[in-house]
Order: C-alpha cells, then structure tokens, then sequence
C-alpha cells in the first residue's frame, strides 16, 4: 500500500508539474504573440532602432497589463495550479514589470529625433493625450500599492485606485488603436478586440457575477470575541445552517 500510495503521490506531482509548465509558456506565448504578428505583417520600417524597441515595448506592456485581470480573477484553473499565494506575488512582479515597458514606451520614442515634444508639448491631438493620461493612472496606482502603509492608505481607498486598471487598460487600448503603426493591419486589430473582450469578461466575472453567486451562501457572523489585543475569534453559521468548510491544514480564508 505505501508503495502504490507513493507512486500515485508522483503521478499527481509529475501532472502538477507539467501543468504549471503549461500555463507558464502559455503566458508567455501570449505575451509574445502581438511582438510575433507584428514582426511578421510589418517587417519593413522607415523608423529607427528606438522607435522600433518602444513600439514593441508599448505592446509587451499592454498585453502584460491586460493578463493583470487573468491573474486576479480567481479562476479555478489557474489558481489550483499555483496556490492563490504565489499568483499575487506574481501578479505584483508582472505589475511593475508591464508598468516599466509602457514607461519606456514614450521616452525611447521621444529619444529618437529627438523628439521631446511628445512629452513636453501640451496642444497634442487627443489620441496621444489617452496615452498620457493612462501612464498618469498607472503611476498612481503603482505609487499607490508599493507605498501604501507610508502613505496610511486604508484598504478600501486603495482598493478604489487599484479598481481603476479597467479604465487605464481601455486607454492604452484605444491610444494604441490609433496611433500604434502595427495596429493598421486587420490581424493585430482582430488581435486587440480579441484582448478588449477577453479582459472586459473577466472583469465582468470577477467583480459582478462571481460576488453575485458568492451572496448566495454567505455565511453570517454569529459571534465576535477579542482574545488579546491583536486576536480576535470570528464564529459564522453557514447558510440555512450549512456546516462550515472542513479546512486542510494551511489552508486560509478571505474574509
């Protein structure tokens, strides 16, 4: 029996295994796939290296930024692969990551030229000011979640800055939509409708239809007792006296 039981235990750890390395190459082939189409519908330039490397930049960073809300959607597949843990510690890596691309994106493009206006003139046509004001949201909220407790942010007020990602993501999609050179070609546009509807769906899911289903058993606070000054004791009553979850040891509970 010990033997079967481990040899069952490898088989489980050998498809855990190769289904995190599934999920990772996916993602990365995702991230890949707008620089790959580009490369291949428009591989002739009259621009230079750095306006080259801040266009691809600016794409990387979009589609990275549109995974942000995959990530933090709470899917089922995807969370039971990693452990919800280690998906938002990567979700802050990728955060800071996709925030430096879009960052390089205007300043590699305005060093080639050079061209300082693009960041410095103010009576620009309003698709470069989508642009300009989607980088603004995101400094914020990078600024907003790194330093957070030094700027005694409660939870509910950053929450309410972070909540804007929807908006700066349509932003850049649109800026992109009209000013981006390998945007032209109905592949990438099909691409990036593709990437708006996906996102907008899992945004949809994530902060209306899941908490709707949620309400349907919540569990209601029967008691609350401070044991020490920092611990506090929460008993719940399940739904129509439902029993509680049995919990595996490290295991834990949003609540």
């Amino acid at each position: 029996m010990p033997e079967e039981k481990t040899a069952e235990q490898r088989l489980a750890n050998a498809k855990s295994a190769s289904l995190e390395v599934l999920q990772v190459l996916l993602y990365a082939a995702i991230v890949a796939l707008p620089l790959s189409l580009a490369a291949i519908l428009t591989p002739e330039t009259h621009h230079g290296f750095l306006h080259e490397l801040g266009k691809s930049f600016a794409l990387a960073g979009a589609t990275i930024l549109a995974l942000q809300f995959l990530l933090a959607a709470r899917i089922p597949w995807i969370e039971r692969t990693f452990g919800l843990d280690i998906l938002l510690r990567y979700h802050r890596v990728m955060a800071g990551f996709g925030f430096a691309l879009v960052l390089l994106h205007p300043l590699l493009l305005s060093l080639e030229g050079p061209k300082w206006w693009l960041l410095t003139r103010l009576d620009l046509p309003w698709p470069y000011w989508l642009g300009k004001v989607a980088l603004f949201l995101l400094i914020v909220q990078i600024v907003s979640s790194v330093f957070s407790k030094r700027l005694r942010l409660k939870f509910e007020r950053w929450r309410a800055l972070h909540n804007q990602a929807i908006i700066i993501l349509l932003l850049v999609l649109a800026h992109s939509w009209m000013l981006g050179g390998d945007l032209q070609t109905t592949p990438m546009r099909v691409l990036w409708v593709v990437v708006l509807v996906g996102v907008t769906s899992v945004y949809g899911w994530h902060k209306g239809l899941r908490p709707l289903l949620l309400r349907r058993n919540a569990f209601e606070v029967a008691d609350v007792k401070q044991e020490t000054h920092d611990v506090w004791t929460v008993r719940l009553k399940g739904p129509h006296n439902k029993a509680l979850f049995n919990h595996i040891p490290g295991q834990f509970q949003f609540l």
